[in-house]
């Protein structure tokens, strides 16, 4: 007779639910949804290997159960990411721009959580600051029972200076008119 009840894998302890398991998903493992198969132990010994299935957009927190006769009750947790930070069901990532594109506007190239490229296009008449936001529709995780629909990547930037500057642009920007907000 097993110390935890209920004989095992699954079971409760003393008469309980078992605590549940951490299950650890990528931010893309996430985006993608599917199964995984993940190897739990049993508290007499031994230990087994379990499928749970999970949405697309699952989140952090939520309490997941394995397929099954002896079913494994899980809580996902949400691995770090190296480059997006997830809010809901909008992803956060932050990006390196010239100082030139920050100034006069441009094109941005970034890669999806989905790996796909996304060209961003900053417009011209706005100048990018280094609490400037842009926000991708449809380009963050998907919206859990949403059929289909998906958050925002929002975009900070990192604004790279020059490493030098010619005199001729040198005069040239220092006769400008620029306009400064709070200055």
């Amino acid at each position: 007779q097993s110390t935890w009840g209920g004989g095992g894998f699954g079971g409760g302890g003393f008469g309980g639910p078992a605590p549940p398991v951490n299950l650890e998903l990528s931010l893309e493992e996430i985006f993608k949804g599917g199964k995984k198969t993940v190897r739990v132990s049993d508290p007499r010994g031994g230990s087994r290997d379990v499928t749970v299935s999970f949405a697309p957009g699952v989140k952090a927190g939520e309490t997941l159960s394995s397929d099954g006769a002896k079913p494994v009750t899980f809580t996902v947790v949400e691995k770090k990411h190296s480059r997006f930070e997830r809010k809901g069901s909008s992803l956060y990532a932050k990006t390196k721009i010239s100082l030139q594109t920050a100034l006069t506007g441009g094109a941005v190239t970034v890669r999806g959580i989905d790996g796909k490229e996304l060209v961003v296009t900053l417009k011209p008449n706005k100048v990018i600051g280094p609490k400037s936001k842009e926000s991708v529709p449809g380009e963050g995780l998907p919206i859990p029972g949403s059929k289909g629909r998906r958050g925002e990547l929002v975009l900070s930037f990192d604004i790279i200076f020059p490493e030098s500057v010619a005199p001729a642009d040198r005069d040239a920007i220092a006769a400008m008119s620029w306009t400064y907000k709070g200055l």
